[in-house]
């Protein structure tokens, strides 16, 4: 239907600005941290009437995996506080809202 191709079309969109951001950064996924992420899914999430919008990012082997797990460390608090501040203000969402703070493991 319509709405479908609507809807592969957001997220093709958010898709190709994640492409295009790495690109012009230099950046090579998974290493990527999109600027206004948390803001773009919110409003392709509203716009589309998914429940949720979400990224998971592929991780080969042990010496990648250890990689992401600093740069997600490093980054990680950030991105959940970003996200959690959109949906405090987003009036699209119905879901709950929590201070959270991300722990860091050694």
């Amino acid at each position: 239907s319509h709405k479908v191709v609507q809807r592969f079309a957001m997220l093709d969109g958010l898709a190709v600005a994640m492409v295009s951001f790495s690109a012009v950064t230099k950046s090579a996924f998974p290493f990527v941290t999109m600027p206004n992420h948390a803001v773009r899914a919110s409003k392709i999430r509203s716009m589309s009437g998914a429940v949720a919008v979400e990224s998971f990012q592929y991780v080969a082997g042990l010496a990648e995996s250890m990689r992401w797990d600093l740069y997600s460390q490093e980054n990680g608090e950030v991105w959940v506080q970003q996200a959690l501040a959109v949906q405090e203000v987003d009036e699209a969402y119905d879901g709950e809202t929590t201070d959270i703070t991300v722990e860091h493991t050694e």
